[in-house]
Formats: C-alpha cells, sequence, structure tokens
C-alpha cells in the first residue's frame, strides 16, 4: 500500500485543489522548456519502512527558503503535512524514461512546453514523474544535466481530488535549526509524525452543508453508542463513506436544499441516517 506525502497543509478540501493549469508564461527554465504546471496536489512518495525520511523534505533543507514561502507566519521549523492514500483504481501515468516523454509530447501537444499537463488531466487522475531516470551526461559541459531539474525529487502531480481514498493529518518537525555556512540545513535532524485519524477529502460543499455534515457523523456515532449498538470498528472514516453513499443514493441533490432550507431538524436526520446505517448490510 503506496502512500504519499504532501508538506505544506494538513486539510485537504476539494474547494482548494485548484485544477491543473499549462504555465502560460514563456518564461522557461535552464534547459529551455517550461515543465511545471500550476494547480492539482504535489507529492513524494511516504517511506513506510523508514518513516522519518522524505526526498522532498531533504530537498527542501537544502533549499531552506522554501520553508518561509507561504508560512503565514506561522513556525517554519514546524510544518503541517498530510499522508495520503489513493483509490486503487486512480489512473497515474509514470514518466520514466525517455520513450513515454516522447508520447507525451506527440499524444499532448504544447507550444512551449514538453507537453500540455491541462490535456493530460483529461485521461488521467496524476503524473508521477521518476526525477531520477532522466539523467544525463552532457560531455561537453563535464555535468549532468535533467529536463525534470525544477522537480528536484521523484514526484507524483495528482489531478484528480477524487481518488483519494483517505488522508492522515501529519507534522514535520525539524529538530536542529542550525544553519550551514551555505544557508542551508542538509545535516539537521527531523521527524514525521503521522496522525493514525483518517480524513476524508471534504466535497464541494459550502462551510455551513460541510458542517453539518460533520455535525451529522458525530451524532449518528452518539446515537449508535447510546442505543448500544456501537461498534468498535466503525471509526469516523468509515461512518463519512457509509452516511456519503446514504445521502448519494437516498437524497441525492435534495440533502443540502434539506440542511440549508431547514426542512428538517438536524437531529430528526441524523436518527433517519442512524436508521438506514443500520439497515445498511
Amino acid at each position: 500500500m503506496q502512500r504519499y506525502l504532501t508538506v505544506g497543509t494538513n486539510n485537504i478540501s476539494k474547494d482548494l485543489f485548484l485544477p491543473i493549469e499549462d504555465i502560460k508564461s514563456e518564461k522557461k527554465n535552464s534547459t529551455g522548456n517550461i515543465i511545471k504546471p500550476s494547480g492539482g496536489l504535489w507529492m513524494t512518495k511516504f517511506h513506510e519502512v523508514y518513516p522519518h525520511y522524505n526526498e522532498w523534505v531533504d530537498y527542501i533543507l537544502v533549499h531552506t527558503h522554501l520553508l518561509f514561502y507561504k508560512n503565514n507566519d506561522r513556525n517554519p521549523f514546524v510544518q503541517p503535512c498530510s499522508v495520503v492514500k489513493l483509490n486503487d483504481g486512480a489512473k497515474i501515468f509514470v514518466l520514466d524514461s525517455r520513450e513515454k516523454l516522447n508520447y507525451l509530447k506527440a499524444k499532448y501537444p504544447h507550444p512551449i512546453s514538453f507537453f500540455s499537463y491541462e490535456k493530460l488531466s483529461k485521461d488521467y487522475d496524476g503524473i508521477f514523474v521518476k526525477y531520477d531516470e532522466f539523467y544525463t551526461f552532457d560531455k561537453m559541459k563535464c555535468e549532468l544535466e535533467n529536463p525534470f531539474i525544477s522537480y528536484g525529487v521523484n514526484t507524483l502531480i495528482l489531478f484528480n481530488a477524487n481518488v483519494i481514498e483517505y488522508y492522515q493529518p501529519a507534522t514535520l518537525n525539524i529538530i536542529d535549526t542550525m544553519f550551514n555556512y551555505d544557508g542551508s540545513l542538509s545535516d539537521a535532524r527531523y521527524e514525521i509524525h503521522v496522525s493514525p485519524e483518517r480524513k476524508v477529502v471534504t466535497p464541494y460543499f459550502n462551510q455551513s452543508f460541510a458542517y453539518a455534515i460533520d455535525l451529522l457523523c458525530q451524532n449518528i456515532l452518539r446515537y449508535l453508542l447510546e442505543s448500544g449498538d456501537y461498534y468498535p470498528s466503525l471509526d469516523y472514516y468509515e461512518l463519512f463513506k457509509i452516511v456519503s453513499g446514504i445521502i448519494k443514493n437516498k437524497f441525492s441533490g435534495e440533502f443540502e436544499t434539506i440542511v440549508n432550507g431547514a426542512h428538517i431538524k438536524p437531529h430528526m436526520l441524523s436518527r433517519i441516517l442512524t436508521k438506514k446505517i443500520k439497515e445498511t448490510p
């Protein structure tokens, strides 16, 4: 079960999930190609065996300005993160060879970049760029080159938030904060602490509706406990999936109208859903 780590947020919402867009500017990187798109969710592989290691964290400890980028006055040495698990059916294009890169150029052409991420996002839920596979040695310059140098590490760009099965809030703690002479923290120790709580990505609901859903789940858990029908294996994550399924199948688009229009009191709706949950096999 491969999971992925994103650094910068421990709250993933579809409302904050920007659509993937090709860069429109003519500004190019050192290789003469516009590589990185905007939008989506950017992640690296979470190391299951060594959970306190991550290649992107190593990268930002060398490029420490990234710790202060859009940090909103928070402690730069304590960063919110999320560990993400994708659905088994997520369709991810793995870019790990020049042949595949040539395929993308031909299939999804772009006038000023290697290929169009926007066009690719119509067919795939994301792309995993194996950065390490694209190093070549330039004999004239006597140095290694990589057309994806701006990525820095092996990277997953997720286009579609709907394929996230769940995520777990996490925290990156940088323990040694003594900068090196070159301004890096490359020798710093750090730890990645992952919460056992599994959360689902909040849907495209307004805040009051999302809050109502959260209250419903809390009330349902309470009703199940009080009625003596509480199942220890039923955590909030599992409950949210069940409630979402019932809402989709039984209430469809009427649910938001019911809640926001106050046509039924929240505690009554909780009891209705609780009854349906008990009837769910």
